[in-house]
C-alpha cells in the first residue's frame, strides 16, 4: 500500500503515541492475563489515517470513559490526569479525533484519526 504523508508535527504525534503505549504497559502490569500490546495503523478511505493502541490490561470502567480525557482525571494510582488531556488536545489541533473504548475487564482500545492533508493545506504547527 502506498501510504500518503500527513502534515503533522512529528514530535507531538510521537508524544501521543508514547503516552498511549506507556498507559497500556502500566495497565497490563496490573493484569494477571497474558500481556499483549497491539499497535495498528490503517488508511481510512482517501482522507484519513487511523492509529490504534490496544492492550490486554485491566480495562477502564465504561462509566469513566466519558471523562478520562478531561484534565486531572486519572484511573492510575499516582497519575496526574494530564497525559490523555494533552494527547486529545494535540490530536484535535491536528484536525483529528482521539477516542477510547473498554468493557472494563478485557483491556482498552485507544484510537486516533488524523486527516490526510496536502502540504499546501493550512496547518497549525504549535
Amino acid at each position: 500500500m502506498d501510504w500518503p504523508r500527513i502534515n503533522a508535527n512529528r514530535n507531538q504525534i510521537s508524544q501521543v503515541i508514547h503516552n498511549l503505549v506507556h498507559n497500556a504497559i502500566d495497565a497490563m502490569q496490573l493484569s494477571n492475563q497474558g500481556r499483549v500490546l497491539r499497535l495498528k495503523t490503517e488508511r481510512r478511505g482517501d482522507d484519513a489515517i487511523v492509529v490504534e493502541i490496544q492492550d490486554t490490561g485491566s480495562g477502564i470502567d465504561p462509566k469513566q470513559l466519558e471523562n478520562i480525557f478531561e484534565a486531572f482525571v486519572t484511573t492510575k494510582k499516582g497519575g496526574t490526569g494530564l497525559g490523555l488531556a494533552i494527547s486529545r488536545t494535540i490530536i484535535e489541533r491536528h484536525g483529528g479525533q482521539l477516542s477510547a473504548s473498554s468493557d472494563g475487564k478485557n483491556g482498552s482500545l485507544f484510537q486516533f484519526v488524523l486527516p490526510i492533508r496536502s502540504i499546501r493545506d493550512n496547518f497549525p504547527t504549535q
